[in-house]
């Protein structure tokens, strides 16, 4: 990630909602985890009759899938000023619930 674009998107502090949502919303795509926040790529799951190397190939996507979840997680959170910070680390694992709420509270 490079520190230049991280410095672009300003903290969320619940005034400047609009431009730091179109801000964040163009740094997660740039990041290529917007998926992950619109739900669209889903935690691959493991099948009852899998096979020893179905079971490897499945393990090494969720673990791929876990690690986008927690690098859109932390920008995200990287991205709220520290009162809205607080309180997302109430939220779920899902980084598209830290994503969620902020419309819901907004």
């Amino acid at each position: 990630m490079s520190s230049q674009l991280t410095s672009l998107v300003l903290g969320i502090n619940g005034l400047n909602y609009l431009p730091w949502k179109e801000l964040i919303t163009a740094f997660l795509k740039s990041q290529e985890v917007w998926t992950i926040i619109k739900g669209n790529k889903v935690k691959p799951v493991m099948p009852n009759m899998a096979t020893a190397t179905l079971t490897l190939e499945i393990e090494k996507e969720q673990c791929t899938w876990m690690n986008h979840n927690h690098q859109a997680k932390g920008y995200i959170l990287l991205h709220l000023s520290p009162q809205w910070r607080r309180l997302r680390c109430l939220l779920a694992g899902h980084a598209l619930m830290s994503w969620s709420s902020d419309d819901l509270l907004l």
